[in-house]
């Protein structure tokens, strides 16, 4: 939404989400903190940890400034990130919370720059926000493309199948996909689920689907 030509110095990627200030007052062109945004999350486990990642760009000084700088983001309340740095090139926080705080649909991300020793203000170039999180087998649409990174056999149960002409593919290597035939499709209310066995000797990707998929649908 926002460019800046002159963070970072140089070739580098201009363009930014906003400008979050701290301390400096009010300006349509800003966002003060804490500044909000918001993801879409779906079929979250709610049992597990989720890992959050902000990228921003120090936006008060010079670009190769030391300026002190201090954040902390929370996912729907619940606190994710809180760090601090001293430079204005990009930044990289991360941190860790439960995936009990996340919801099935719209996650709402707090993002808030903290008065540190010796500065009245701040302010920062935000970038863009990655979220990674246990994701459950669960179909939609009739299909789900998963991974699984472990090792040894594995047993997966995928639900919300609405027919049950089902089929699970092999994808790990594009070139060579193979339709697994130790499957058990079950009825579960007014859904279906399928359920396959695997030895796995190293981190697999596979597909669940309704049958009568192409290509393209496997290499998804």
């Amino acid at each position: 939404h926002y460019y800046v030509q002159v963070r970072p110095v140089g070739n580098g990627d201009h363009w930014f989400w906003n400008e979050v200030v701290l301390g400096l007052g009010a300006n349509p062109t800003w966002s003060e903190s804490p500044a909000t945004y918001t993801v879409t999350v779906l079929d979250a486990n709610i049992s597990g940890t989720a890992t959050l990642r902000t990228s921003v760009l120090g936006a008060v000084g010079a670009p190769d400034d030391a300026s002190p700088h201090a954040e902390q983001v929370y996912v729907n309340g619940a606190l994710a990130i809180d760090d601090a740095w001293d430079t204005n090139p990009p930044h990289v926080g991360a941190g860790s919370f439960s995936q009990a705080a996340l919801v099935s649909g719209t996650n709402t991300i707090s993002y808030s720059l903290l008065f540190t020793a010796g500065i009245p203000y701040d302010g920062v170039f935000f970038n863009w926000i990655e979220l990674d999180y246990q994701h459950l087998y669960r179909a939609r649409n009739d299909y789900l493309a998963f991974g699984a990174d472990i090792t040894g056999p594995v047993q997966i149960t995928v639900t919300n199948f609405a027919t049950s002409t089902l089929g699970v593919y092999d994808v790990t290597s594009p070139t060579n996909t193979v339709r697994l035939s130790n499957t058990v499709v079950t009825s579960v209310g007014n859904a279906y689920a399928l359920s396959v066995g695997d030895q796995i000797s190293n981190s697999a990707r596979y597909v669940a689907a309704a049958a009568g998929l192409s290509p393209a649908d496997l290499s998804a």
